[in-house]
């Protein structure tokens, strides 16, 4: 558990601190000249044979094709979490109420979590809320409509349990005739 959690976080530092490096690279003209970026080594470089590594790879045909991919990858996001990298059970925890203990809403959990992006995903994202809402409250109608038609049925059967019982039981159940009269007049036919 320790070392996972080490490893995690040296790997978040180390990531940090290469894109740091990335920045200066470009920020140096590294894109345009190799050349150039790798006689501007940062101070935070300690060995000029790590700094032209990294150059080198900074300036790679095959980072910079991944890098574009990937741009347009996330270009074509609408929308993105605004949680970071934990997962969303682990949010939804975090804003269950500590009076009921129940979980956030959908609604309330898409509009914590998510962020709209670009030009028209702020404008989607609102249909999406508002469509939500609309869901939730035909639901709400939908489960209030059957609660009333329940209590009408309730209703019903306990005025008809009231009626049944102010009539006479011999007339809701007659007296049963004798079973062998009833037996002898079917042999007669």
């Amino acid at each position: 558990m320790i070392e996972e959690s080490l490893d995690k976080s040296m790997n978040k530092q180390w990531n940090e601190y290469r894109c740091k490096l990335h920045k200066d690279f470009k920020n140096v003209g590294g894109i345009e000249d190799i050349g150039r970026a790798k006689r501007s080594k940062p101070n935070s470089v300690a060995e000029q044979v790590d700094w032209d590594f990294l150059c080198d790879h900074f300036g790679s045909d095959a980072l910079k094709k991944r890098s574009e991919v990937n741009k347009q990858n996330r270009s074509h996001k609408q929308r993105v979490t605004t949680q970071g990298s934990k997962s969303f059970a682990a949010h939804a925890e975090e804003m269950r109420n500590e009076s009921t203990k129940e979980l956030p809403g959908q609604i309330e959990f898409f509009v914590t979590c998510i962020l709209a992006r670009g030009k028209g995903g702020q404008l989607q994202t609102q249909r999406i809320i508002i469509k939500m809402r609309l869901d939730d409250d035909a639901a709400s109608l939908e489960n209030a409509a059957l609660r009333t038609r329940v209590k009408d049925l309730e209703d019903q059967l306990k005025n008809w349990t009231d009626v049944l019982s102010r009539i006479p039981r011999d007339i809701l159940l007659p007296v049963q005739n004798d079973t062998s009269q009833a037996s002898g007049s079917n042999e007669d036919l």
